[in-house]
């Protein structure tokens, strides 16, 4: 089954069980076990409401709306709008104040990129307990920004890259999109963990390539 198809499915399943939870919530206040059932809603309702954004990431990348829609992007403003949108804001707070002044805009599409990086927050916390696992390190053709995959087995993290499947799942969208804004998506390891490395391209090294062309 294919990326694509996974997210549908299992979106559909976590919607089914969310609906399927409420209504007995609903209808039967005096349920013995409605504490555990409530319970099971919030953790379904949260696995949805992540599983929708992967969705929408996915759209922006089957519609060619990712690549389309790229333009400069400063990353302390664009962390500090999708901390907003995140579960877990102290973590994209962390990744603001860590952005220097100097910092070059990389080429982006905006919605998309608060997106994913709001998913990879997500998975940042299921991964690493947490933990601020992700950094951002200035180089002289943008930035990259790197996720620690925790106690995720490397082999786990190649696969999500390259075919959205395991719990990194989330990385084979990241790809997708930062290969359509010119940039790419690598691993490497950091004693026995594996760290994502995503390469946003700058808006300049951008240009200086396309002149060289």
């Amino acid at each position: 089954m294919s990326a694509e198809s996974t997210i549908v499915h299992e979106l559909a399943g976590l919607l089914s069980g969310v609906w399927s939870f409420a209504e007995i919530v609903e209808s039967r206040p005096d349920h013995p076990e409605r504490e555990a059932f409530i319970s099971l809603l919030r953790d379904e309702s949260k696995k949805a409401a992540q599983t929708m954004r992967d969705f929408q990431l996915l759209r922006s990348i089957e519609s060619g709306r990712g690549g389309e829609a790229a333009g400069p992007v400063w990353l302390g403003e664009l962390f500090a709008g999708a901390a907003a949108a995140s579960d877990h804001p102290e973590l994209l707070d962390h990744l603001a104040s860590g952005v220097a002044d100097d910092a070059p805009a990389v080429l982006a599409d905006p919605g998309a990129l608060g997106g994913l990086l709001v998913r990879l927050v997500d998975v940042s916390d299921e991964v690493c307990d947490g933990k601020s696992s992700m950094t951002l390190h200035q180089t002289t053709r943008g930035v990259e920004l790197h996720l620690d995959c925790g106690s995720v087995p490397p082999s786990e993290v190649v696969v999500g890259i390259q075919q959205g499947e395991g719990r990194m799942r989330v990385l084979y969208l990241a790809r997708r999109l930062v290969e359509s804004w010119g940039g790419k998506v690598t691993t490497k390891n950091d004693g026995d963990h594996a760290v994502a490395v995503l390469h946003l391209t700058s808006r300049t090294s951008v240009q200086s390539l396309e002149v060289a062309g």
